[in-house]
């Protein structure tokens, strides 16, 4: 049994992930509305869904978000809600998958997510992250930072030169500039195999914290599968 507990600034978006497993569940699937509290969200009426919390999950096959929205009425009360006469008893997510969550725009608006669960015991997990060009939002899947020694691909690492067609990818937000950093599975002369931002800038210390997550990207033509240890 644990907790983890991410703090969030108002009208940010972050991509963050659960990394407990369901307590006493026998598959890998975290139900966000049974195991993850959010706390310090104001509720609004549909119609000012814009205003308030949300809750976007990447469906990486249909290259699509599902969107649910904080809201309050009448008839469903306070709830997570995907349209207005739609309140799902369950929102789904797999165990290594993250999503992007905002708080809203309210003044004094603020979350905080506290995941239950079970700790994974897996030394090592991998994910399979599809095909030809596909994305997949990832997260680091341990209660703790993960390093970038401790990320490695089942694709060849390639010249500097190939990146953005032949490289395993990741794309790490930074939600403080809302801006992306971008680093490619490489390998050369110079730096051996190693994850570079640019040809000459290798990346180093914590590749995601506890909680955190990130895109990762299939190379344009064949299949990718990242192993995250710890």
């Amino acid at each position: 049994m644990g907790y983890d507990t991410i703090g969030l600034t108002a009208n940010t978006w972050y991509l963050v992930a659960p990394q407990f497993k369901q307590v006493s569940a026998t598959t890998d699937i975290v139900d966000l509305l049974g195991n993850v509290t959010f706390t310090g969200l104001q509720a609004v009426p549909f119609a000012s869904r814009a205003t308030g919390a949300q809750i976007q999950i990447y469906d990486s096959a249909n290259e699509k978000y599902s969107i649910y929205y904080y809201i309050s009425d009448s008839k469903n009360g306070t709830a997570w809600a995907k349209s207005k006469n739609v309140v799902p008893e369950t929102i789904p997510l797999s165990l290594g998958e993250g999503f992007w969550f905002k708080t809203g725009t309210l003044e004094g608006d603020t979350a905080s997510l506290r995941v239950l669960g079970s700790v994974k015991s897996e030394i090592s997990k991998t994910i399979n992250v599809g095909v030809d060009g596909e994305w997949m939002i990832a997260c680091n899947p341990y209660p703790v930072a993960l390093s970038w020694d401790n990320v490695t691909t089942s694709l060849e690492a390639k010249p500097f030169a190939n990146r953005n067609t032949d490289c395993a990818q990741i794309q790490v937000y930074d939600a403080a500039n809302e801006k992306y950093s971008i680093y490619y599975y490489i390998s050369d002369s110079k730096n051996g195999t190693a994850w570079a931002k640019t040809k000459n800038t290798l990346a180093t210390g914590t590749m995601a914290e506890a909680g955190q997550a990130f895109w990762v990207k299939a190379p344009t033509s064949g299949s990718l599968t990242f192993t995250f240890s710890n």
